[in-house]
């Protein structure tokens, strides 16, 4: 039975995605415990917006300490770029076989699941 459990392991890949906000890390620190407990590969991604240019430094400071957060805790770190943050995350984990996504909530995050449910989920609606 271990060896099906190591098998299955193998195959598994978590993803946190990065941000700025202060509840970030605790996200990166729950993606570390369950690829460890999966024994699994971990990848730690940025979806780089164009309003990231204009980020206040107390943001961008705090997107650095995160990530160097998630690479301490042996996450590979990745950045895409594009608009379309719940898009870009869907098509990062379908091209990179990404098994388990962690996600945080944002202050609209209530108001979204109520009228669309998860983004994730109403961009696999979108798309086909």
């Amino acid at each position: 039975m271990n060896k099906l459990n190591n098998i299955n392991s193998k195959q598994d890949h978590i993803l946190a995605c990065l941000s700025s906000a202060p509840s970030n890390a605790k996200i990166i620190r729950s993606a570390a415990r369950m690829a460890k407990a999966f024994d699994s590969q971990f990848t730690a991604l940025f979806v780089e917006t164009p309003d990231f240019a204009v980020a206040t430094d107390e943001n961008k400071k705090r997107l650095e300490e995160n990530r160097k957060l998630a690479e301490q805790l042996g996450a590979t770190i990745e950045t895409v770029y594009g608009d379309d943050i719940p898009y870009q995350i869907a098509e990062f984990a379908r091209i990179s076989g990404i098994t388990r996504i962690v996600l945080g909530t944002s202050p609209t995050s209530g108001i979204w699941r109520t009228a669309c449910g998860t983004p994730l989920a109403w961009r696999a609606r979108q798309s086909g």
